[in-house]
């Protein structure tokens, strides 16, 4: 038995899949985008970055969540952690996010987009995490 009370047999985190539409070329949009956002790359159709792998699998008969309602749940919600908010957001905008009408107003320091199939994600101010976060 180990120290957290498991057997010893390894677990270890591979992939997040994320849907998305099986038609126009949506699996290459998305990970072009979070290859470009991570600052990753696309390898075997996969996006590698800082030990992180993301997965795209088009389904039919896709539905893009309806953030903030809950009419078509988010799927999915990654956070990605920054260290200047206004910059972040502006890249990646210009990488293809868009920015929903909704945001929290009493949370300045994070901003949620949606990414190019409108899966929407959070863009937190590293500061607003922990004064002294590091990222791995």
């Amino acid at each position: 038995m180990t120290e957290n009370g498991g057997s010893g047999a390894a677990v270890r985190w591979c992939s997040l899949t994320i849907d998305c539409p099986d038609d126009e070329g949506a699996p290459e949009a998305l990970q072009t985008f979070y290859a470009r956002a991570l600052d990753g790359e696309v390898v075997r159709g996969a996006v590698r970055a800082r030990g992180l792998v993301l997965s795209f699998r088009g389904v039919q008969g896709y539905r893009a969540p309806t953030w903030p309602g809950s009419q078509t749940p988010m799927q999915m919600h990654l956070e990605l952690v920054v260290d200047d908010l206004a910059e972040a957001v502006a890249r990646l905008r210009q990488l293809g996010a868009s920015l929903p009408d909704h945001q929290d107003p009493d949370d300045p320091h994070l901003t949620v987009l949606l990414d190019p199939t409108g899966h929407p994600f959070c863009v937190i101010a590293a500061a607003a995490v922990h004064p002294d976060y590091e990222p791995t």
